[in-house]
C-alpha cells in the first residue's frame, strides 16, 4: 500500500508551522497521513508522532498545495496521496483538543532542555515576567502613538514595553524579565543595565531562522523560557507571542496595548484565553469581554517563579 504523506517545510516562521501543525494532525487522524517535517529548527525539537523528510520532486506527482483550508477542503484531502500543508489556520469546524493535544507532542531535545534549565535557573526562584517584542518585519509607524488601525503588522514602540518594566518592578522589586526579542539587539542595553534580565540568546546562537525574523538566539529556546512564565509582556498579532502564553506550557496572563496608546499616558489590558487558537489572540484587544484594562498602580498581574517541569 502507498503510503500517504503530508509534508511540511521552512515555509513561514516557527510559531505560524506550530500553530498549522493542529490541521496536520487534524489531516492524520482523519485519513492517515505521515507528517514529514523540513525545518531547520528541529535541531532543538522532538515533535511526536512525526518524521524528519523533505519532499522529493516523486512525491508532488497528484500532490495538493494546501494554503487554506475550509470545511469544504478538508473533506476533500482524503483523495490525495501527498499533501504540501502550508496552512497557519484551521477550520473553525474541527475539533478544539486538537490545538492542546498538538502544543502537547512539542518537545525539546534532551540537550536543549538541560541548557534551557540551566539558562532559567539564573532567575533562582525569584518571579519572573516574560517580554515578548517582534522586531524585524514589524515596523513603528508612530513614535509616540500606538494605533493598531495604522497597520495589523505594526511594532509596538519600546517606550510602551519599558513602562510595564517600570510598574512591574516598583509593584515587584524582586521581579526578572526575560528579554525575548527579533531585530537589532542592541537596542536593548539600557534595559540590561536598569533591569534584571535573563536572555537565552546569550547562551546558544541559531542561523536557521528566516530574515524577518532574525534574532541573536534559538527560536525553540526562547518560545520555551517565554512558556515557562506565568505572565508575558507580548507583542500583538505575533503568533510566537501566542503559542508561547496560550498553547505550549501552562496557562499564562498575556498584557498587550489596547488598541491605542500614547506615550504620554501609556495603557495596557490583561488577556486569558490559554487554550483558544491565534485569531482570538490577533482579534484581542477589540474584545473587552475578554481584554481588561488593568487600572491603577498595582493592578498588574501577580508574576510566579519560573515553572521547567513541563519540559
Amino acid at each position: 500500500m502507498t503510503t500517504r504523506r503530508l509534508f511540511t517545510a521552512d515555509y513561514t516562521g516557527l510559531a505560524n508551522r506550530l500553530e498549522g501543525l493542529s490541521l496536520s494532525f487534524a489531516i492524520k487522524e482523519a485519513y492517515g497521513h505521515e507528517i514529514c517535517l523540513d525545518w531547520p529548527e528541529l535541531d532543538a525539537l522532538e515533535i511526536m508522532d512525526t518524521t524528519k523528510r523533505r519532499m522529493w520532486p516523486w512525491d508532488r506527482i497528484g500532490a495538493i498545495r494546501l494554503n487554506d483550508c475550509d470545511e469544504a477542503q478538508f473533506a476533500s484531502l482524503g483523495r490525495y496521496r501527498s499533501i504540501l500543508q502550508r496552512s497557519v489556520y484551521s477550520p473553525a469546524s474541527l475539533p478544539k483538543r486538537h490545538y492542546l493535544e498538538t502544543a502537547a507532542k512539542i518537545r525539546l531535545t534532551r540537550e536543549y532542555a538541560g541548557l534551557l534549565r540551566e539558562i532559567l535557573a539564573k532567575a533562582s526562584g525569584r518571579p519572573v515576567v516574560g517580554v515578548h517584542i517582534r522586531g524585524g518585519d514589524f515596523k513603528t509607524y508612530d513614535e509616540r502613538v500606538y494605533d493598531i488601525e495604522r497597520a495589523r503588522h505594526q511594532a509596538v514602540p519600546m517606550w510602551w514595553y519599558e513602562s510595564l518594566l517600570r510598574r512591574f518592578r516598583a509593584q515587584y522589586p524582586d521581579v526578572v524579565f526575560l528579554l525575548s526579542h527579533s531585530g537589532d539587539p542592541a537596542r536593548f542595553e539600557p534595559w540590561r543595565k536598569a533591569f534584571d534580565t535573563i536572555e537565552t540568546s546569550a547562551h546558544v546562537a541559531h542561523t536557521g531562522a528566516r530574515e524577518q525574523h532574525m534574532s541573536a538566539g534559538h527560536p525553540a529556546l526562547d518560545l520555551f523560557a517565554l512558556a515557562s512564565c506565568s505572565v508575558m509582556i507580548a507583542t500583538p498579532n505575533s503568533s510566537f507571542s501566542h503559542f508561547a502564553a496560550n498553547a505550549l506550557g501552562p496557562a499564562a496572563s498575556v498584557i498587550l496595548p489596547p488598541a491605542r496608546t500614547t506615550a504620554e499616558a501609556p495603557e495596557a489590558g490583561v488577556l486569558n484565553i490559554h487554550g483558544e487558537r491565534l485569531p482570538l489572540f490577533v482579534s484581542a484587544a477589540t474584545k473587552p469581554e475578554i481584554f481588561k484594562i488593568i487600572r491603577g498602580d498595582t493592578g498588574l498581574p501577580t508574576p510566579a517563579a519560573l515553572d521547567t517541569g513541563w519540559f
